[in-house]
C-alpha cells in the first residue's frame, strides 16, 4: 500500500478531489519523470507520481507540479533565479518539482535519501529555505491546509460561478 493512500482518502472525503479528477501517472510517465535526472528518483516522490502525479483535483490549482508540467519545473526555476540575481545555482542533483506563477519553485537534492528535505526559493530571496525536513511531510501538511480551507474556497468559487460543484 502506497503511503499516501491516507492522503488521497481525506482529499476525496472532503471534496478536494474527486475519483474522476485524481490520477497517478502511469508507469511510462514516471519512467519519463525518472530520465529528467541523473541518479535515483526518491522513494517518496515516486509514490507520490504513482498516486496523484497527473491531478489530485483542486490540491496545488493554478501550480505547476503535476505531469506533464513539472517536466518543466526546472527551466522556470532557472529563470527565477536568473531574475532574482542571487547568483544562486542549483546542484546537478537539484529536482525542481514545483513552480508557482514564475516567481518560485521548490525542490528536493536527489541525492537526500528516500523522503529527502524540501526547499523553497521565491524570486525576491538571494538563498532557498528550508520548507520541511522531509519531503512526505511537505505533502501531508498541503493536503492538512488544501482540506482546512476548501469549504471557503469552494463556497467562493461556486459564488462567483467560476464553478457548479
Amino acid at each position: 500500500m502506497n503511503q499516501y493512500q491516507d492522503l488521497v482518502d481525506k482529499l476525496l472525503s472532503v471534496g478536494v478531489a474527486t475519483t474522476q479528477t485524481l490520477a497517478g501517472c502511469s508507469e511510462l510517465e514516471i519512467a519519463q519523470v525518472q530520465s529528467s535526472i541523473s541518479g535515483p528518483m526518491p522513494r517518496a516522490y515516486l509514490e507520490f507520481l504513482d498516486v496523484m502525479g497527473n491531478g489530485a483535483g483542486w490540491l496545488f490549482q493554478g501550480s505547476d507540479i503535476y505531469f506533464p508540467d513539472v517536466l518543466n519545473c526546472k527551466n522556470t526555476a532557472k529563470e527565477v533565479i536568473q531574475t532574482s540575481d542571487s547568483g544562486y545555482k542549483l546542484a546537478p542533483t537539484a529536482f525542481v518539482f514545483y513552480s508557482h506563477q514564475g516567481y518560485q519553485f521548490i525542490f528536493f537534492d536527489t541525492k537526500d535519501g528516500d523522503d529527502p528535505p524540501v526547499y523553497r526559493f521565491q524570486q525576491s530571496s538571494y538563498q532557498p529555505e528550508l520548507v520541511d525536513a522531509q519531503f512526505s511531510n511537505w505533502l501531508s501538511r498541503c493536503v492538512d491546509e488544501s482540506c482546512l480551507s476548501w469549504p471557503n474556497y469552494k463556497e467562493f468559487l461556486v459564488k462567483e460561478g467560476l464553478v457548479d460543484i
